[in-house]
């Protein structure tokens, strides 16, 4: 009399892989079908080839009571890996290895190399007799308009020149008095490159941009005084085509001394596959302001 076995017939689909985007989040999900009922499943997930840090992954799916199931692995990184499919039917096993690759999709970060400095000044007109109604702003050598009549008497973001501002009261007096925005270079500058940690171009994870906060005076490698401290620095993150739409994402740092400067930034917001603009601003301890603007590109 020939001995009786059993032996389990399973099939294993094609592997349904999604490539690596970005820090190991690579995924492949198998599909299996002529499951028998009544018998239990585990799997290990080795690497093929490749290098870095990769452990084996074993588990189990317990006792099966269908006769299909799928089998999903999740982060995983860019390489060729196999997955053994093992079937145990009252102690008879049946084995299969399904080998898959993960391709590295990852696209780097690119920012335009086009950045600009900006510097501005302000004006604000205190009057002592007579309180104006609106106060406008006029270019001095041309009479052109810069800023419309306002009550406010503050004027922000100026660019270096000779202005005119134009104050008028009640009853429809006006009186213009000249105001000088001098150079509006505050000394101090981001360092900036689109090779480094000084640019945006490098990931901290997957959601977040990796960046270092370096500091300059202007023909000068010197470091920053103390005097400038402390420096207030802002990143305004506008998504371009992002979700949320519309948004700003506001990241505040404040800089206490030279021993701050350099700082490394992790919280920078990120979405894979989406352009966005960065805008750094620094405020030291005199208000002067310096700006940045990057923007990404795909």
């Amino acid at each position: 009399m020939l001995p009786s076995c059993i032996s389990g017939q399973f099939t294993t689909n094609t592997p349904s892989v999604t490539p690596e985007y970005c820090n190991g989040d690579g995924k492949v999900t198998i599909g299996i079908t002529n499951v028998t009922l009544g018998s239990t499943f585990d799997y290990l997930l080795q690497r093929l080839s490749g290098s870095g840090i990769f452990n084996d992954r074993n588990g189990s799916l317990g006792v099966i009571n269908q006769t299909a199931l799928t089998v999903t692995q999740s982060n995983l990184p860019a390489r060729n890996s196999t997955i053994r499919i093992r079937e145990n039917i009252n102690g008879n096993l049946t084995t299969k290895n399904v080998s898959f690759t993960i391709a590295n999709n990852y696209t780097a970060l690119q920012f335009n190399n086009i950045f600009s400095y900006a510097c501005f000044g302000n004006i604000t007109v205190n009057v002592t007799q007579r309180i104006p109604v609106t106060y406008e702003l006029k270019k001095n050598t041309n009479g052109a308009v810069v800023v419309s009549a306002q009550s406010s008497n503050s004027f922000t973001g100026l660019a270096e020149g000779n202005y005119n501002v134009a104050l008028t009261d009640q009853r429809g007096n006006t009186k213009v008095i000249g105001a000088t925005i001098t150079d509006t270079n505050t000394d101090l500058y981001f360092n900036f490159s689109s090779q480094d940690l000084n640019g945006f171009n490098y990931l901290y994870d997957c959601s977040h941009i990796l960046h270092k906060s370096d500091l300059r005076r202007l023909v000068s490698t010197v470091t920053v005084p103390n005097y400038k401290y402390p420096i207030n620095i802002i990143y305004e993150i506008n998504m371009q085509d992002g979700s949320p739409t519309g948004i700003a994402y506001i990241r505040n740092y404040i800089l206490n001394s030279s021993v701050d400067n350099g700082k490394i930034v992790q919280n920078i917001p990120y979405i894979y596959g989406k352009s966005f603009t960065v805008k750094k601003t620094l405020t030291d301890t005199f208000h002067n302001l310096s700006t940045i603007n990057a923007k990404s590109h795909i």
